[in-house]
């Protein structure tokens, strides 16, 4: 899943890869696994005619799995430029939200001062006022 309800695709199924198709049986092709078996057994029995049609069909099937390889890249760049997108609204979208939300650093730091001066005067003020004397000790 990339964003909310977009989903996207991110591999090939092995059956799609190692199976012919209806397509491919109808022009005389099969699946990779039996033309790698045809190869072994030719190998074996010194069957030119048996290796010469495997090698055929690996032939189609390297180009099937070529075909397939890029389709996988595809997805992938898909995906990486999607990822790229959607980084670069997370980060507008954070800097708009942190502009209607965030603190002005300048008016709470003046905001700050001006309550830390009425503090501090309130403080002075009242020690001058609670000071005690001698003739307040004798009243």
């Amino acid at each position: 899943q990339v964003s909310p309800g977009d989903f996207r695709q991110i591999n090939i199924s092995g059956r799609k890869l190692f199976e012919a198709t209806h397509d491919e049986r109808e022009n005389g092709h099969f699946n990779m696994i039996h033309a790698l078996e045809m190869l072994y057994d030719g190998m074996m029995t010194d069957n030119k005619d048996s290796i010469r049609k495997a090698m055929g069909e690996l032939d189609h099937q390297l180009e099937k799995t070529t075909s397939s390889h890029a389709t996988v890249g595809a997805l992938w760049n898909t995906l990486e430029n999607t990822g790229s997108r959607l980084n670069a609204e997370e980060t507008s979208l954070r800097a708009r939200l942190s502009k209607s939300q965030d603190a002005d650093y300048y008016d709470a730091t003046s905001e700050f001062k001006r309550t830390e001066t009425v503090l501090q005067s309130t403080l002075m003020a009242s020690t001058k006022l609670l000071q005690p004397s001698l003739f307040n000790f004798l009243q």
